[in-house]
């Protein structure tokens, strides 16, 4: 099993939660959604975990205490600014980095396993996407030609016929550790939102003549981002994945023998 740094985005009020406790605290199936993401870094191969905190972080930090480290943003400029909070231990560390958000309880262990071996001599990072019939508030997955991805544009940042893309960046990441420090530096908050954007860090790896590599996620389920309280009830009922599948399948066998019928 590969080894690597996990770094968890867990900064953000989350304010559509409506809800004095931060966001990542809040729970899906008895355990916090920032527990989850540690549990998930660690059973994929983390070696060494470092949560990025910022509202509430004393809370955060209490809740998880000695169990991962951590780096303060102290303003939330962006999942760019954000990443780059953690550089102090992303300099003493060697090795691949992996960077998911601390609201993305049901990522797969798999999925993460998968995202830090396509990073090897060929390609320098890689990053999780997905195809979604009617892709909404994401970025956009942007290729060539030949299909080798370019670039992430994020919906706001959108033309109308990028907008009609189907991949969009599900915001997990795999980087040697070295490159995304550079890249991190290079970063310009030039966008609608005047944010400092992790999601150009892909761009900038390609721009340098690295190569990047897109993993696609084995369902919806474990890309789902937790923004309010619906989100949070869905998770909970869903009973994640081995649910889905399993209704999914019993209607795709019941369709099957009505055909043969």
């Amino acid at each position: 099993m590969s080894k690597f740094m996990g770094i968890i985005l867990a900064a953000g009020a989350g304010t559509r939660m409506q809800s004095t406790l931060p966001k990542v605290l809040h729970e899906v199936n008895g355990k916090s959604m920032v527990q989850s993401s540690i549990d998930a870094l660690k059973k994929a191969g983390a070696e060494e975990i470092v949560v990025v905190v910022g509202y509430k972080k004393e809370m955060v930090m209490e809740k998880l205490g000695d169990q991962v480290k951590y780096a303060v943003q102290e303003q939330q400029l962006g999942t760019g600014h954000a990443v780059k909070a953690a550089a102090e231990h992303i300099k003493n560390y060697d090795g691949k980095v992996v960077v998911v958000y601390g609201d993305n309880p049901l990522l797969k262990v798999e999925t993460i396993q998968k995202l830090v071996t396509s990073v090897d001599e060929e390609h320098s990072c890689s990053l999780l996407t997905i195809s979604l019939l009617n892709p909404s508030q994401a970025g956009r997955i942007v290729r060539d030609k030949s299909g080798r991805f370019l670039k992430v544009i994020e919906e706001q940042d959108c033309s109308k016929e990028q907008k009609k893309i189907s991949y969009i960046n599900c915001g997990s990441y795999c980087f040697k550790s070295n490159l995304l420090l550079t890249a991190l530096d290079q970063l310009k908050s030039n966008n609608s939102q005047d944010e400092y954007y992790l999601t150009d860090v892909p761009g900038y790896f390609v721009e340098s003549g690295e190569k990047v590599q897109l993993v696609e996620a084995t369902d919806v389920f474990e890309i789902l981002g937790i923004n309010d309280k619906k989100h949070l009830e869905f998770a909970e009922t869903a009973q994640t994945i081995e649910y889905a599948e399993a209704f999914y399948e019993i209607i795709d066998a019941a369709s099957k023998l009505k055909k043969a019928e």
